[in-house]
């Protein structure tokens, strides 16, 4: 009886215990919550925060911090390399939530969501409408600037140079403007290969490689399609015009291919020295300082090359 008594004692202080765990487990303290997603965030555990963040919205949606933790899960998922689910982060609280305090912020990420995915009109058509539509002279300028580098970032010269001219002068003190300009003065000293040149020497097997600087294509190229130009005419000297005939239409499809190959070359040789010329001016240029929404701990500042 006894032994019934003591083991019935143990039993309920098990239980007892086990309720007091559970009901201590489920207590969410907001400050602990934020400060775990954030610090989540800051160690690049981006899959995880965005999970904190989204628990500490929905738990404390009367909290002060649920606009930044909104905009933070934003930032988890584009640092993270999840584009879409970072547009459609920044997406809602510009659009949906104009007066929140990220909403200008949230613009801007849009508009860089845009450009990673690889459609920088659309990130270009976010930033024009920041300039239209905001009221604070600042944020028009910083729009302007980051309009400027997204034209800068796709090559298109004319239409950065136009967007660089258009900031204030007041601003150049903030944003390296005059020394962009100066090196965009330099862009017709880009190197550059012509695409139909290129094309127009790839009928000799290997030329328009070598035109583009890709030595080791063009030999490859001389070297198959050679082979199979040989192999085609020695087999119809032969009169074995069957072997010819395989030979010479798949030697067309080489032929052919070198030549398409050939001017996608010289367009990834502009490309690439494009971009040299950009990564070159960035580095060239001195860091730009500029200010961010302000939070509950303050306004920020973000130490950044392009916006």
């Amino acid at each position: 009886m006894k032994c019934r008594i003591v083991v019935l004692f143990c039993f309920l202080m098990c239980f007892f215990h086990t309720e007091q765990a559970q009901g201590e487990a489920l207590t969410l303290d907001g400050e602990a919550q934020f400060t775990y997603a954030r610090t989540l965030y800051e160690s690049g555990d981006y899959i995880s925060a965005v999970v904190e963040f989204k628990r500490f919205v929905h738990f404390f949606a009367d909290d002060v911090r649920v606009s930044e933790a909104r905009y933070l899960t934003g930032l988890c998922w584009m640092n993270g390399g999840r584009y879409p689910e970072a547009l459609q982060v920044f997406q809602d609280i510009s659009r949906q939530i104009p007066e929140d305090p990220f909403a200008v912020d949230a613009g801007f990420m849009t508009a860089r969501c845009h450009e990673k995915t690889g459609n920088p009109l659309l990130g270009a058509v976010e930033l024009q409408n920041l300039i239209r539509g905001s009221k604070d002279e600042s944020v028009k300028e910083r729009a302007r600037y980051a309009l400027a580098w997204l034209y800068l970032d796709t090559g298109s010269w004319g239409m950065a140079r136009q967007a660089f001219s258009t900031m204030d002068q007041g601003s150049r003190s903030l944003y390296p403007v005059d020394q962009i300009l100066e090196g965009l003065d330099k862009t017709p000293e880009i190197p550059r290969k012509n695409p139909v040149v290129s094309g127009a020497l790839a009928l000799v097997p290997g030329a328009g490689y070598l035109y583009c600087e890709r030595p080791k294509d063009a030999l490859v190229s001389f070297i198959i399609n050679g082979g199979l130009i040989y192999s085609a005419i020695r087999s119809f000297k032969h009169d074995d015009y069957a072997l010819g005939g395989v030979v010479s239409f798949v030697g067309f499809g080489f032929y052919a291919g070198s030549i398409h190959g050939s001017v996608t070359a010289a367009h990834k040789y502009n490309r690439a020295q494009a971009r040299r010329f950009i990564e070159d001016l960035k580095r060239a240029l001195p860091v730009t300082v500029g200010l961010i929404p302000p939070s509950r701990k303050g306004a920020g500042i973000f130490l950044s090359l392009e916006y």
